[in-house]
Order: structure tokens, then sequence, then C-alpha cells
């Protein structure tokens, strides 16, 4: 009978010794001999099985209805965790929340934009109506007169506020007879021809 100790492995694996305690071969198995017998496999807990621990036994199927407490959650545990559940509860209310504001702000928007545009064009809309106010009209009737003001006779040439000093030969006389557009009020000019047509008719003048 050979004395206890690690032995080439009987079975034949190159390089890997088995342990002989006298009367047989250790089902472990090691690539180094080590000074004493193999140490037994760790406990994983047989006798907590053995006991119906948390009342799961993974020897036995559960049964129809039945539930392991082994994997439960403890309750009140992990409040990050709960926390975090709670906001994310709350992220969808919150995100409505802000869509429905923004449309109503879009709302009051388009709203604001389209009563202002279609007011000013009501407001502004051009009319040939005589009674109808001059900044709204197409175009103001053409004066019957040429409305002139007040000025003195020192040689100058008034209209409205302008003036300039009265020109002589080549230019015209002073002329108050312009009525030939509708702002034509308080107006003064002289003429002068540019260019006289071939016909004697007409030509190009400058005022």
């Amino acid at each position: 009978m050979a004395q206890q100790g690690w032995y080439p492995d009987p079975s034949g694996q190159a390089g890997m010794f088995r342990y002989w305690d006298g009367s047989t071969w250790s089902q472990a198995v090691s690539p180094t001999p080590l000074p004493g017998p193999p140490a037994p496999p760790p406990d994983f807990g047989q006798s907590a099985v053995a006991s119906g621990a948390n009342g799961f036994d993974p020897t036995k199927p559960l049964t129809p209805g039945q539930s392991s407490t082994l994997y439960q959650p403890t309750t009140g545990a992990y409040p990050e965790y709960q926390s975090l559940q709670a906001a994310k509860a709350k992220k969808p209310a919150a995100l409505w929340v802000t869509i429905i504001a923004g449309v109503l702000v879009l709302a009051l928007i388009v709203w604001f934009v389209v009563t202002r545009v279609v007011g000013n064009m009501v407001e502004t809309e051009p009319t040939d109506d005589p009674a109808a106010t001059a900044t709204t009209r197409t175009c103001p009737d053409q004066p019957v007169s040429n409305e002139r003001a007040a000025h003195p006779d020192d040689g100058w040439v008034y209209g409205g506020q302008l003036a300039y000093p009265q020109m002589g030969d080549p230019w015209s006389a002073v002329q108050t007879n312009e009525v030939r557009v509708p702002f034509g009020r308080d107006v003064a000019d002289q003429e002068i021809m540019v260019h006289q047509n071939p016909t004697g008719q007409g030509g190009w003048t400058g005022w």
C-alpha cells in the first residue's frame, strides 16, 4: 500500500497530480503537489437550504402560485432607487405641462400678429371714396386753385417754407398757377427753355 500523498494522475492527465489518502484517490487534481490533502469544497449554505431559509428550497420546484422571498427586494431599501423611480414618474406630467404651455404661447403670438396685420390692412386699404381720409384714399383730388399764403414782396420767390432769390432773363416771371398735382399748395416757380422743339411747339423746360 502506498503512503498518503500526491502522485502523478493515474488517469494519465499530463502534468496533473492526484492525492492518495491510503485507500482512494481524490476527485480534485492539482498541477503542483501540495504538502497536505486537498481542501474540502466550500459550504454553499446547504444547511440553510435544508432548513428552508427564506421559504425557498432550490432542490424542490415551486408549486403554482408559490413565490420565493429569496430574491424579493426588502421594503424601504434603496431610497436612492425609489427617489429615481418617483422622479421618472413625474417627468411625463411635467413634459405635458411644458408642451401645453408652449402651444398656448405660440397661439397667442399668432393671434397678436394676425390681428395687427389684418387690422392695419383694413385701416389703410386704398379707396377712391371722396369722403375717405387723405391717408386711405388712392389719390387725393387735384386742387382747383393754388392756395397761396401771404408772402412779402422783397425780390424773393416764396413757396411754403422755402424761398430763393428771383432770377431774371432768360428765366420767366414768377408763376403761381400750379394745380397739376394734388399737393400743389402755396407753389411758386420760374421756368426756362432748355431745348426748343423743331416745330416751335413746346420743348424741354426747367423749373
